[in-house]
């Protein structure tokens, strides 16, 4: 049963001591990707809470300078040829140099946020060095295309992650619900820390009335949102056969499909009613939720689940069906509408109830928004912190 509990912190007090903490990622901004923006979030928050942070990270380009300032300092290392994504690029093995830099400054500790080749040379060089780890599930790191639940964990993959995260102290996962399912897999020592999201920057007061202008609406029109998934993104067949459903019943809607080049809507008949944009800068996306008035999204891939908490934060509910990575924020009929069976005749039915009801829309994007604010970044990284701060002090006593 999904876990509806909100987000739960302990405090321990004001009196933390600082720690040197390693970070290892094969993704960071300006990368655009999930993964990267995670990090670079973790990284400002606990340097704010007065922690010294070492970034490992690989260079992006030939000209990039190692980043050093107060309490975070950058190391750059060779990126390979192998490619997840456009925007996911994996990095080389490098133990010896990691070796060189935490015999220099032994770290307290080290986090490993990806399992690709330089985060498990990391691994295997805090093993040696004695130092402690911990790894992060935050994303289904080789899995393209998210499936419910972890059944993509097969073979090689799955004794290749099962082995990478056993190898650290502690794993951090984003639900209860994936945290029992890799501990029946053999996973040891799980987390729960949830995704964060920045509700300042997400917000219903990013409306704008010049955006919804943009498009050609005013108040009363229904603006629907679409973000695609590549270029064989069979859900967008489904929601293009929702707005032939709206089209039919007369009402006042636009669609706004975020995507890429590649992902093109070739129906003639709705062109009119469809905005059509290419990959959106990041500094957009809050302005672009906010006006919106429901997310449509029959599928969520790992890619696109970080976005369902910035759309509930901007007061967007979103049409979805039930996924492992966001059931633990997603309460049907109240902050969203979850259809728990992944097929196109049920997200039609749901889709045409929806809008007939505007009404009932914009009570539920006060409600996801209500949800948000229990995993604003500041209380997930205090929950990091908790975390961190109780490996360490276990390992020194």
């Amino acid at each position: 049963m999904p876990d509806k509990i909100p987000l739960q912190v302990e405090h321990f007090g004001p009196n933390r001591s600082s720690l040197r903490i390693a970070l290892v990622s094969e993704t960071y901004p300006p990368e655009i990707n999930g993964i990267a923006y995670s990090v670079s979030r973790m990284v400002q928050g606990l340097q704010s809470r007065g922690h010294e942070i070492s970034l490992i990270r690989p260079r992006n380009k030939r000209t990039d300078i190692p980043l050093v300032g107060e309490r975070f300092a950058e190391t750059l290392v060779a990126k390979g040829p192998l490619s997840l994504s456009k925007h996911l690029k994996l990095g080389l093995p490098a133990k010896d140099e990691l070796s060189h830099l935490w015999s220099i400054r032994r770290p307290d500790l080290i986090h490993i946020a990806t399992e690709g080749p330089l985060g498990w040379s990391a691994l295997k060089t805090a093993r040696k060095l004695k130092i402690p780890s911990i790894s992060d599930f935050r994303t289904k790191f080789y899995s393209q295309h998210q499936q419910p639940g972890v059944k993509w964990l097969r073979g090689a993959v799955m004794a290749y992650m099962r082995k990478f995260h056993n190898s650290s102290q502690c794993t951090m996962v984003p639900t209860s619900e994936l945290k029992r399912e890799l501990s029946a897999l053999g996973f040891h020592n799980l987390e729960v820390v949830p995704r964060g999201v920045d509700t300042d920057l997400f917000s219903p007061d990013k409306r704008s009335s010049i955006l919804r202008s943009s498009w050609g609406v005013d108040e009363k029109t229904l603006v629907l949102l679409y973000i695609t998934q590549g270029n064989k993104d069979k859900y967008l067949k489904w929601v293009i056969k929702a707005i032939k459903l709206a089209k039919q019943n007369n009402s006042y809607f636009k669609l706004v499909v975020i995507g890429n080049s590649k992902s093109k809507l070739s129906h003639k008949p709705i062109q009119d009613d469809v905005i059509t944009v290419n990959e959106l800068a990041e500094t957009d996306w809050a302005s672009y939720f906010a006006s919106a008035d429901l997310l449509l999204s029959p599928g969520i891939n790992d890619g696109l689940s970080h976005k369902v908490i910035e759309a509930m934060a901007s007061g967007l509910p979103i049409l979805t069906h039930n996924n492992i990575s966001t059931s633990h924020l997603l309460i049907n009929n109240v902050n969203s509408l979850v259809v728990h069976q992944e097929d196109e005749s049920s997200f039609l039915a749901t889709f045409n109830k929806a809008i007939s009801n505007p009404q009932s829309l914009k009570e539920m994007g006060n409600k996801a928004r209500q949800t948000a604010m229990s995993y604003e970044w500041s209380y997930v990284v205090e929950r990091i912190e908790n975390i961190f701060q109780t490996i360490s002090s276990q390992l020194m006593n």
